[in-house]
């Protein structure tokens, strides 16, 4: 599947390429990893792809693996920063509570 997405750094979109690369395991879980990579050789010979960890069903996102959206702070200026993102279950089952502006 071919998309472009908006790449806000650069104020313009870029287009990638989303496959399925492989059938794996993710703590003890059945996963899919379905890899993302630029469909520009350029920008592909620049930027490491990213992995996208999905349960089997699809239904579910376990895991990321590259680039995010959060930068580092080196030396005062702002960094990429390639990682692994890890979503866990639950965290949106929160309950909001009032933030004291209502009445």
């Amino acid at each position: 599947m071919k998309r472009r997405l908006a790449v806000v750094d650069r104020l313009e979109t870029v287009g990638f390429e989303f496959f399925k690369e492989k059938d794996t395991e993710l703590d003890g879980k059945k996963a899919v990893v379905v890899k993302m990579k630029p469909s520009s050789f350029i920008i592909a010979a620049i930027v490491k792809p990213l992995h996208f960890y999905f349960t089997t069903d699809g239904a579910t996102l376990l895991q990321i693996d590259g680039r995010t959206t959060v930068k580092k702070n080196v030396n005062g200026a702002y960094k990429d920063l390639d990682a692994i993102t890890v979503y866990t279950k639950g965290v949106s089952t929160a309950v909001p509570t009032s933030g004291g502006n209502s009445k």
